[in-house]
């Protein structure tokens, strides 16, 4: 049965779970890491995986991870090294998230190298709402250099709105 390990890594807190997939997803394990912002993130991944080795698995078959800002990303993409320098570029953005995010990803590469992972971004959700809900009040010159209103928490709307069903019209349920 395929494993799936989700992580959602904060600046000072990890959460994660594992999933076997097949017929009925099932949840194994839900964890949560705390006070690890002082920490380097290789460190951070062997706490990980040291969790992960109670439920006695050498590698999970796949990694999916929740990104803070992924500025024009608007759908969860394959981990690449394009992928990669992209986020870097856009560290700007989020000095908080971002390099913690990296840094694990790629801590998480260099012990699983064959394992897919997969970026899903935050920010996605509110990437097609209108412009009034997205330029701030500053000169439109700073627009053009990619300064705008973003949205986050977007992962857990898009759930909740999904799991509201008709309760919450369908202009809001697609971001």
């Amino acid at each position: 049965m395929p494993h799936i390990l989700t992580i959602n890594a904060g600046s000072s807190s990890i959460r994660f779970a594992l999933f076997a997939t097949g017929e009925r997803q099932v949840r194994l394990m839900d964890e949560k890491m705390e006070r690890i912002g002082g920490e380097a993130a290789s460190v951070t991944a062997d706490r990980l995986l040291q969790k992960l080795k109670t439920q006695s698995m050498a590698a999970p078959d796949a990694i999916g991870h929740r990104v803070v800002h992924g500025m024009l990303h608007t759908q969860p993409e394959r981990v690449t090294p394009g992928l990669l320098q992209e986020l870097r570029r856009i560290t700007p953005y989020d000095p908080e998230h971002l390099p913690r995010e990296i840094a694990l990803i790629e801590a998480l590469q260099q012990r699983f190298p064959g394992v897919p992972q997969v970026a899903c971004f935050d920010t996605a959700f509110h990437r097609h709402m209108p412009a009034v809900a997205t330029q701030l009040p500053i000169p439109r010159r700073y627009l053009a250099k990619g300064v705008q209103r973003y949205g986050f928490h977007g992962l857990s709307l898009f759930s909740w709105a999904s799991s509201s069903g008709s309760a919450i019209p369908p202009r809001c349920r697609a971001g």
